[in-house]
């Protein structure tokens, strides 16, 4: 129950760091392409992600899948990633207070 705690902390803290981040670039940098900029975000994550599972910090999650577990989470992640771009397109319009 403790590491579970502590995981949901840290995915909101990273959460909400990103959306500063995002804020900060839309709107103090003028970066007028939200799209772009979450693309590096997420081949960073990917990156560090395998960096991780290389160097065995991290098991492999997918170890033991078969194709038909992960098409079941396709339309979740299909969800995220549309309110990911809605959220950015929103944080570039938002002036800051």
């Amino acid at each position: 129950m403790k590491t579970t705690a502590m995981l949901a902390c840290m995915f909101c803290v990273l959460f909400i760091s990103a959306n500063f981040a995002n804020k900060y670039v839309l709107s103090v940098l003028r970066f007028t392409y939200p799209t772009i900029f979450q693309g590096w975000q997420t081949l960073v994550g990917v990156v560090m992600f395998r960096a991780l599972i290389s160097t065995g910090h991290i098991e492999n999650l997918m170890h033991g899948k078969e194709w038909h577990d992960c098409a079941m989470w396709l339309p979740g992640m299909f969800c995220f990633l549309i309110s990911i771009y809605s959220g950015s397109r929103a944080l570039a319009n938002l002036p800051i207070p």
